[in-house]
């Protein structure tokens, strides 16, 4: 599997488990930036990950799954989102 494919693969899966627990990208949003302390995250940019327009780094996909683990009370790892 390509590199595009494989970081394709992870965002799907990463939405899916947003959508399995009902978190709007809104809501991962508000998230990830409170875990940042940067910049905020625009819900454009959760959208555009989560489609895959983007092949973000390991520490942006684990902020990502925080910010999940956080809103649902789960405790998912990357194991969890590898294509």
């Amino acid at each position: 599997m390509k590199h595009h494919d494989q970081s394709r693969q992870v965002a799907a899966n990463l939405r899916a488990l947003c959508e399995r627990h009902d978190i709007t990208h809104q809501a991962l949003a508000d998230a990830v930036t409170n875990e940042k302390t940067a910049q905020p995250v625009k819900r454009q940019s959760v959208t555009g990950l989560l489609n895959g327009r983007y092949s973000p780094t390991l520490s942006v996909l684990f902020q990502y799954l925080n910010a999940v683990n956080e809103i649902a009370g789960t405790g998912y790892n990357l194991k969890d989102i590898q294509p």
